[in-house]
């Protein structure tokens, strides 16, 4: 390249070092202008930011305000039902009117016929003008129909609490509204009527009016569809809409507004870019923004960038003067060291270099002239070294013939070294297969004894549920036992009655004999006494009857309770059998109790011991595993010490190898030396 080839140092460090000077001045300029453009915008939008929240929370304090009347009027009407008087109504909406100066009107409409079955239209509403609270009933007729008008259809069709309109211009009060309805209901859930409250949108407008975006901003209005509530343009409000307007690039901006809630955006107009910062006013979804030139935003930006370019224009002209005069002075300390140089080059090694400075260059200048003095020192020490390098490399030729030796000698033991480790691989792999067997049958082993564990303490719940059902068994053969007893002891009771039972029927019988007797005495009386007697004659004939029958009734009972008390005998007996059984089986039960005790007693250890040979087994499963793991690991180190006794092994051979290498080099050692005498001589020292 041409550029080295040119001979002055001085316009070689000028060419390098200003383009490279220049393109970092002007990178460092870039960054810094990017780096103070971020910042700018950062601290513009913060600003925006903030000028848009304090509008916006004063716009809402304002609306909601406003909001609360309708809302909470309709919640107080619709509690009412139907007992509201047209004079409470008007008394009502003007005490809420008066609560917000803000709001313009307030009006309670209700569904045709529905606040009294005679009058189709019925709606009260109340206003301001000039200062005062006004009430008119001019709305409730057919032809304003106020069911048909707008704001009462879109709180007939929302499901909200609250429903804003879009603003318009109302000719009664030649002013721009904005109406809030809330619709009531009847406590069926069908409609009743709409709440509206009207508030003069003026007051809003002079809200975004006096918003001072930097000197030339200016802000701007526009509803949820994009048609402008306020604008320095006033022939735009309530008629034109941004994203429709005729400048293309503020319309594609006006879409980009409409499309999100907040945020910024640019357009174009007159050959001047305009930012556009913009966010969403909650109640109503319009969204408020601040307009400003970006002329104006990055004026402070552009003045830095020309103070930078100024600076930068400066401080390279220092920079050329500067560099120009220190390499004047570097080029002249150079030339200095090149005449150095040259004697050196002719071999003579007996000049110095004096520079006269303590920089670099003069820290320079004395490592030479140490260089040149260490220079004769070794120049000197290899005159005398080389006889001596000379006789070393005659031993180093023998010492070589001798490591050589050794070499094959170490070679042949590595060998066997090798043979050795092969065979102990084979057999720590033999050891590795079998002791993977055992691994896997104590895996085998200890799965049964998980099984068998589980098997146990299915049979421990067993055994443990039939002595609890044994333990029931001996609590109801007591029971059968003390009701048995109880049994024999109220047989062995109604068995002492039927004998009491039977001498009160011999006493009824001997009665009856006696009655017999009587009956057939009177009878005999009656006979004899003639005509007078035969009443008491047919009288003593029924005694005897009955007398008689009361007789055989008594033979009957005795009979019976004869009976009774021989079958009260057998039961007695078959009582005190079943007594003796029961008391048999309640031995035996009590006695099977203890046993099942014993057995829930032993199958309990069984699940122990049995539960701890499974650990036992699976600590000795772990520790199979690791040996298994130990075993790999040996096996692995006995192949990789065979693999490194063969390593060893080749090495040894390149190693004498190389030893038949330096012993020829050596002899070629001895031939340098000499020729390294005669060279040395050359120099002057």
């Amino acid at each position: 390249m041409k550029i080295f080839q040119i001979k002055s140092l001085r316009l070689k460090i000028l060419m390098f070092t200003l383009p490279m000077l220049l393109l970092t001045m002007t990178v460092l300029s870039w960054f810094t202008y990017q780096n103070s453009k971020q910042l700018i915008n950062k601290e513009i939008e913060t600003k925006m930011q903030y000028l848009l929240n304090s509008t916006i929370q004063e716009m809402q304090t304002k609306l909601v305000s406003h909001m609360k009347l309708p809302q909470t009027l309709a919640r107080t009407v619709e509690s009412a039902g139907d007992v509201m008087s047209k004079d409470k109504m008007y008394s009502l909406i003007g005490k809420y009117l008066s609560t917000n100066e803000e709001t313009f009107g307030i009006g309670v409409w209700y569904e045709p016929y529905q606040y009294k079955d005679y009058l189709k239209f019925f709606g009260s509403y109340a206003y301001r003008f000039n200062g005062q609270i006004l009430y008119s009933e001019d709305y409730n007729t057919e032809s304003y129909n106020y069911p048909n008008q707008s704001w009462y259809k879109i709180a007939m069709d929302t499901a909200d609490t609250i429903v804003w309109t879009d603003p318009y211009y109302d000719e009664n009060s030649k002013s721009t509204i904005l109406t809030t309805a809330a619709p009531f209901y009847h406590f069926d859930g069908t409609l009743k009527g709409v709440v509206t409250a009207n508030i003069n949108f003026d007051h809003l407008q002079s809200i975004v009016s006096n918003i001072k975006a930097g000197t030339t901003g200016r802000a701007l209005l526009v509803d949820k569809k994009g048609t402008y509530l306020f604008d320095k343009d006033k022939k735009k409000v309530l008629t034109a809409n941004v994203a429709n307007d005729s400048n293309a690039s503020l319309s594609q901006a006006g879409k980009r507004i409409l499309d999100n809630a907040s945020g910024s955006t640019f357009y174009e107009d007159n050959g001047y870019n305009y930012r556009v910062y913009y966010q969403e006013v909650p109640e109503t979804s319009w969204k408020l923004a601040m307009v400003i030139p970006e002329s104006e935003l990055f004026a402070p930006l552009n003045d830095l960038l020309v103070k930078s370019i100024l600076i930068i224009a400066g401080a390279m002209l220092f920079v050329v003067i500067l560099i120009y005069v220190f390499s004047s002075y570097l080029t002249g300390q150079i030339k200095k060291v090149n005449r150095f140089a040259e004697s050196m080059a002719h071999g003579d090694f007996t000049n110095t270099i004096d520079i006269g400075s303590a920089d670099e260059l003069g820290n320079m200048s004395e490592q030479l002239n140490g260089m040149v003095h260490q220079l004769n020192v070794v120049l000197r020490k290899v005159y005398s070294s080389s006889d001596q390098v000379a006789d070393t490399s005659v031993q180093l030729m023998l010492s070589t013939e001798q490591t050589a030796k050794a070499a094959e000698e170490i070679s042949c033991q590595i060998q066997e070294v090798s043979v050795g480790s092969g065979v102990q691989v084979n057999q720590m792999n033999e050891a590795n297969v079998k002791i993977q067997d055992t691994h896997e049958r104590l895996k085998v082993m200890s799965d049964k004894m998980v099984s068998a564990s589980s098997l146990i303490r299915h049979t421990l719940k067993q055994a443990q549920s039939g002595n609890e059902e044994i333990q029931e068994a001996v609590h109801l053969i007591q029971d059968v036992h003390s009701k048995t007893e109880e049994s024999v002891r109220i047989i062995e009771l109604l068995s002492a009655k039927s004998s009491e039972i039977n001498k009160i029927v011999n006493l009824v019988s001997q009665i009856s004999q006696r009655t017999t007797i009587l009956a057939l005495n009177a009878g005999i009386i009656a006979s004899q006494s003639g005509s007078n007697g035969k009443a008491f004659a047919v009288v003593a004939q029924e005694i005897r009857g009955l007398a008689e029958n009361s007789s055989e009734a008594g033979l009957e009972i005795q009979n019976l309770i004869r009976e009774v008390q021989s079958e009260m005998k057998n039961a007695v007996v078959i009582m005190e059998s079943s007594t003796k059984a029961v008391h048999f089986c309640k031995e035996k039960t009590e006695s099977a109790g203890l046993s099942f005790d014993v057995i829930v007693s032993a199958v309990t250890e069984i699940t122990e011991d049995t539960g701890a040979v499974g650990d036992d087994i699976g600590f000795i499963h772990s520790d199979m595993e690791n040996l298994i793991e130990m075993i790999e690991k040996i096996t692995e180190i006995s192949a990789d010490s065979a693999d490194r006794s063969t390593s060893v092994s080749a090495a040894t051979e390149e190693q004498m190898a190389s030893m038949q290498e330096i012993s020829s080099s050596a002899a070629i050692l001895t031939t340098l030396a000499g020729e390294l005498r005669e060279t040395v001589e050359i120099f002057r020292l």
